[in-house]
């Protein structure tokens, strides 16, 4: 598989943090990567629901509002509609963080701070996506909803559009997990 890392803008992610760091930036939402169930329910009710984080994972505040499960349980989501997050377990640790903008769901929109690589909900379209971090290590989702993805970066970000043609179309949400070391 071919990198495309000589894409990325360089300068812009010059001025961002480093996207070999295991949190691909210093967001909050990167922070919860790799965080046991009971750290990250502490953090969503701390810094997310305007809670107490003490007491073992967040008390109700840190309660998700659903929870699915795949892959015989290997594989758990905790979903916290009410502000736009959904938590991917793997192994008992956050292994991916998806948090959602403009959506025809049940999830409101995220606006707990800032998003990875400078990535703005309210303003950023798809061709400022491209823009900002270059071009993507893969695109797809044309007829659906399209998508594109920075491997290199550990993002995913899926856009209100079902046709590249729509390079105005807002974003719908954002995937992070563990950047790759890959380079």
């Amino acid at each position: 598989m071919t990198r495309q890392s000589e894409d990325i803008n360089v300068d812009y992610l010059l001025l961002s943090p480093s996207p070999s760091s295991s949190s691909s930036s210093s967001s909050l939402v990167s922070s919860l990567l790799g965080k046991s169930k009971s750290d990250a329910r502490a953090t969503v009710a701390k810094e997310l629901r305007g809670g107490g984080g003490g007491g073992g994972g967040g008390g109700e505040k840190g309660k998700p509002t659903s929870t699915k499960s795949f892959q015989n349980g290997y594989i758990e989501y905790e979903n916290y509609e009410d502000i736009g997050l959904s938590l991917e377990y793997s192994n008992e640790r956050v292994d991916c963080v998806h948090v959602y903008n403009e959506t025809k769901t049940e999830f409101t929109p995220f606006r707990g701070g800032a998003l990875p690589f400078g990535i703005d909900f309210a303003k950023d379209t798809a061709k400022d996506v491209v823009r900002k971090l270059g071009e993507p290590t893969s695109k797809g989702g044309t007829g659906v909803q399209i998508f594109i993805v920075y491997e290199i970066l550990g993002i995913k970000i899926s856009f209100n559009a079902n046709d590249w043609e729509q390079a105005g179309a807002s974003i719908h949400s954002m995937a992070v997990w563990k950047a790759s070391d890959e380079k």
